[in-house]
């Protein structure tokens, strides 16, 4: 029947139109799912020391309180894409985020001062655990960044000023752990050289955290890569550790005299996997990427393993010093620093050829760090193995030689790119020179992988145009600029990227849309 009085007839408002997400992918689901894991299990771990002895997380009210109000930030990437906020822009989101993991770290930070002058006794694994759930909490979602590539800037400034933040309040907690710790040594211990060691470990643990920092803030996408490969093996160290009473990291409370090594370290295995660091780093080719990746962590596990054998040299001049172990762990990290030291100058003067004589020789460095890692187990649950030594806590041995063996590994295996290569460009004998000479043959020779003209930029480029790419990859191509002809081409892409590029786009990308659209 007809309205005889359309006039009065209700009008049909027009829906402000929502922002359209692309798919989440994996890795935004794992970084909901380990932050809430992560937070709710630090709730179980010791956070400071009474007169009544170790306290939980869970049994302070404080940090309970500030804990559940963390957890629940995990809700919000569901409610951003439930459109249950309104039509919220991506920086809101990421200020929202931000929000949430304040009071974990302001809260992190005044034990740590409270610590500082004595009023509680040192800060446990829980902060350390908490942090790195926090961390995953106030990162940005890959989806939400491809949502909005302008906020993509802004996003990785943040990120870099946070991470040097975190890298200016380790350096200060290792400097009052060298004074506070030498000067309670001494008050208690005669030897100098109990002081010198202490002073040589907490500078060890300090630059290892400075050298992962410092590698992000240059901007090294390997050393993002190879940071996060070794801290975020401190997580397992430090949950296995609580289930064998605190056997592999010692007693699940950290003081500033030991440089809170444990805390900072976890941190950065929640920050350096954040879509905003990876965003800020300098882009390079994947297989450029993951040579260099490679060769860089090969490079740790020799330096570190350096480190550690002074430092287990000088613990054997000790009064407590074990001979048999010291000697033991000498002769595994001399072993490991020689194959790593092989392994980095065969990777760089054969990188295709050396491939399997590269990923053995990691085995073998990773191999000795897992062996150095039982012996220390041990040699720790023997009452007699005391003194300040890094052989009383065996996690050293996991961070410094099978942490940068795994990363190897995973570099010279995992990626496509990678064995494609070593396929493609298989030396023609064992013999085949690594640097052209003027008499070389008329086969190409196998050239180093840090090639600044890789392939990999044309297959991103078709990625971009093929309308069978998933729109999670095309969100991530989107990061880049030189795939936004491709993408406004693409019939597959979504209509907030249509959009966005519509906006931002050049007249290149205009004119494929203009295409696109006829």
């Amino acid at each position: 029947m007809t309205n005889p009085y359309p006039e009065l007839a209700p009008q049909q408002s027009t829906p402000a139109p929502r922002r359209l997400l692309p798919p989440m992918g994996i890795d935004d689901w794992a970084r909901d799912a380990a932050a809430a894991v992560l937070l709710l299990i630090s709730l179980a771990l010791p956070w400071t020391v009474s007169g009544f002895g170790i306290s939980t997380a869970a049994t302070r009210i404080d940090v309970l309180l500030v804990t559940i109000l963390t957890v629940l930030g995990v809700g919000l990437t569901f409610l951003v894409r439930a459109g249950a906020l309104g039509p919220i822009s991506i920086p809101t989101v990421l200020g929202i985020r931000l929000a949430f993991a304040a009071p974990y770290g302001i809260l992190v930070l005044v034990y740590l001062v409270l610590s500082g002058f004595g009023l509680v006794s040192g800060i446990g694994f829980a902060a350390a655990i908490g942090l790195a759930g926090t961390a995953l909490i106030a990162q940005p979602r890959r989806a939400e960044l491809a949502a909005d590539p302008g906020a993509v800037p802004a996003a990785a400034r943040i990120g870099l000023i946070l991470l040097a933040v975190v890298g200016g309040a380790a350096a200060l907690t290792t400097l009052l752990g060298v004074v506070i710790g030498s000067i309670q040594v001494s008050q208690y211990l005669a030897s100098a050289l109990v002081i010198i060691l202490l002073i040589v470990v907490l500078l060890a643990k300090g630059a290892a955290l400075l050298a992962i920092i410092g590698a992000v803030l240059r901007r090294s996408a390997s050393g993002r890569i190879i940071g996060w490969g070794v801290s975020v093996a401190i997580l397992p160290l430090v949950l296995i550790s609580a289930l064998s009473d605190w056997a592999l990291t010692g007693f699940g409370v950290e003081t500033l005299t030991d440089g809170t090594f444990v805390l900072w370290l976890a941190l950065l295995a929640g920050a350096l996997c954040s879509p905003a660091l990876a965003a800020a780093v300098t882009p390079l080719p994947p297989l450029q990427l993951w040579f260099r990746v490679a060769r860089d962590a090969l490079t740790v596990a020799a330096v570190a393993s350096g480190v550690l054998a002074v430092v287990v040299l000088l613990s054997l001049f000790l009064p407590s010093a074990q001979i048999g172990y010291s000697i033991a762990f000498l002769v595994a990290l001399a072993a490991a620093a020689i194959a790593a030291v092989v392994a980095r100058t065969r990777l760089l003067a054969d990188p295709a050829g050396s491939r399997v004589v590269v990923l053995g020789l990691a085995g073998a460095v990773g191999g000795l760090g897992l062996v150095t890692f039982i012996v220390a187990i041990v040699g720790s649950l023997n009452t007699s193995f005391t003194g300040i030594a890094v052989s009383l806590l065996p996690y050293p041995f996991v961070l410094a030689l099978l942490a940068p063996a795994v990363v190897t590994l995973v570099a010279l295996t995992a990626p496509a790119a990678v064995r494609a290569y070593a396929l493609e460009n298989a030396p023609v004998h064992p013999g085949y020179p690594g640097t052209p000479t003027a008499a070389a043959a008329p086969a190409a020779p196998v050239p180093a992988p840090p090639a600044p003209a890789a392939a990999p930029a044309p297959a991103a480029v078709s990625r971009a145009a093929d309308p069978a790419t998933p729109a999670a990859e095309l969100a991530e191509l989107a990061l880049d600029q030189a795939n936004w002809v491709a993408l406004a081409g693409n019939p597959s892409s979504y209509p907030d990227l249509v959009a966005y590029l519509r906006e931002h786009g050049d007249a290149a990308v205009q004119q494929a849309l203009d295409g696109r659209a006829g």
